[in-house]
């Protein structure tokens, strides 16, 4: 028996409960994954396969994602490859943990049976918790979706993933969520998997998963300044940059000591982080809006090596 709950919080839905039962669902006792964040207008988009809108427009319908192969440099230089579960593109922002297992990736053992996730470029992972107890597997998911304060009416499609036994994954369709622009604020959407069960004529409830969504509104800064000072604490050099013009590495100047990241936003105070070369977290963060108003972190790796 499947207990499905979607939890509305801190945020001005067009759906009037705060917290409801998710309807029109297919009864499932599969493992909740994760979730399928599909977005459209007023008017259809034509960027969204037929397979998305079959989804989006079908509630209860299943959407299964494909395994893929990838192939990546690591940090040594050494070409590897990996596989995740992907959904048909254009439909959407996923995030999900899951198991790579030998039902789907023959050329694995059960004992090489590992968890990994997709995560796409748009959504930020706040938290991932995935745990084997007695061959039960748990996941514990928390992540978020930024939106610039700025963005047009928007319309949600909170969609509940999940995994089989077979380690097959797919989305089932749910009905949208959308509010105003103008009263955008930060809000959120939760399902959690129960699955209940007879032990010795008691009946036991036990949690299988949990994930949540929030949605952030956040004011996107009109551009950033990173300011090189030096052993005195003296400007070197200082660079205006659009988050967009962030570059994939960045070297500062030989005499550099460490970096300032200003923030400008008009009617606001700046705002400033500083990096060092004994920093652990050599990554320079920006943010900025996409065209459909979401918005993406952007990062630099400071090679202070190259500044020697």
């Amino acid at each position: 028996m499947l207990s499905v709950a979607m939890l509305l919080s801190g945020c001005q839905l067009a759906i009037p409960e705060e917290t409801m039962q998710v309807s029109g669902m297919a009864e499932t006792d599969d493992m909740i994954v994760g979730m399928l964040v599909t977005l459209d207008s007023v008017e259809p988009n034509p960027v969204v396969n037929e397979e998305a809108l079959h989804l989006i427009s079908n509630q209860g319908k299943r959407i299964y994602a494909k395994l893929q192969e990838e192939t990546y440099e690591s940090h040594d230089g050494t070409m590897r490859t990996t596989h995740r579960m992907v959904f048909p593109e254009g439909l959407g922002l996923t995030f999900m943990g899951y198991e790579i297992t030998p039902e789907i990736l023959p050329t694995i053992t059960e004992e090489e049976t590992y968890w990994t996730n997709t995560m796409d470029d748009g959504v930020r992972m706040e938290k991932n918790n995935y745990k084997t107890v007695n061959d039960e597997s748990f996941v514990q998911l928390e992540a978020a979706i930024y939106v610039s304060d700025t963005a047009s009416d928007l319309v949600f499609y909170m969609n509940p993933v999940y995994q089989n036994e077979a380690g097959e994954v797919y989305a089932l369709g749910v009905s949208p969520m959308g509010y105003h622009g103008e009263s955008m604020c930060d809000c959120s959407v939760s399902y959690g998997t129960t699955l209940t069960e007879s032990m010795n004529g008691e009946v036991v409830d036990e949690e299988r998963g949990y994930v949540k969504m929030t949605i952030r509104v956040v004011h996107v800064p009109d551009f950033y300044r990173i300011v090189q000072m030096d052993e005195n604490n003296k400007i070197l050099k200082i660079e205006d940059i659009l988050p967009s013009d962030l570059p994939g590495e960045y070297t500062p100047e030989e005499n550099c000591a460490y970096l300032i990241l200003e923030e400008y936003t008009e009617g606001q105070d700046v705002k400033r982080s500083v990096k060092g070369p004994d920093d652990q977290d050599r990554v320079l963060e920006v943010i900025y809006p996409m065209e459909n108003g979401i918005c993406h972190f952007g990062h630099t790796q400071v090679n202070w090596e190259g500044a020697e």
